[in-house]
C-alpha cells in the first residue's frame, strides 16, 4: 500500500517536473519573439514586428496555461507528500522492530547490570 502510494507521489513529481519544462520552455519563446518584435521596430518593419508580437502574445497565454497547470499538481503533489508523511506516523508499529528493540533494551540492562555488580564485588 505505501509503496503504491510512493510510486504515484513519484510519478506525480516528475510530471510536476514536466509541467515546470513546459512553462519554462514557452515563456523563453515568447521572450525570443518578443526580441524579434523588438528588431523589427528598430528596422521599420511594422507588418513584421506586429506578427512577431501576436506570436509572443500566443507563447506568452500558452505559458499561462502551463503555468496554472503546473501550480495545480505542485499543490497535489504538496498533499500527496504530506498524506505520505501522515500515513507513516499513522502506521501501527512494525512487531520484528519492536521486538528487536525490546532485546537491544534488555541487553544494555543485562549489561549494565553485570558492570555494577562487578564494580561492587571488586
Amino acid at each position: 500500500m505505501a509503496t503504491d502510494r510512493r510510486e504515484a507521489l513519484r510519478h506525480a513529481i516528475a510530471y510536476e517536473h514536466r509541467l515546470f519544462q513546459e512553462v519554462r520552455k514557452h515563456e523563453q519563446v515568447a521572450a525570443r519573439w518578443q526580441q524579434r518584435a523588438n528588431l523589427a521596430l528598430r528596422r521599420g518593419e511594422h507588418d513584421l514586428a506586429g506578427e512577431a508580437l501576436q506570436r509572443a502574445a500566443a507563447e506568452s497565454r500558452l505559458a499561462e496555461d502551463w503555468q496554472a497547470q503546473y501550480l495545480a499538481q505542485s499543490d497535489a503533489v504538496r498533499r500527496a507528500k504530506r498524506g505520505l508523511r501522515q500515513a507513516a506516523l499513522s502506521a501501527p508499529p512494525d512487531p520484528a522492530e519492536a521486538r528487536l528493540a525490546q532485546l537491544a533494551q534488555e541487553d544494555r540492562l543485562e549489561r549494565d547490570l553485570a558492570d555494577l555488580k562487578a564494580k561492587l564485588a571488586g
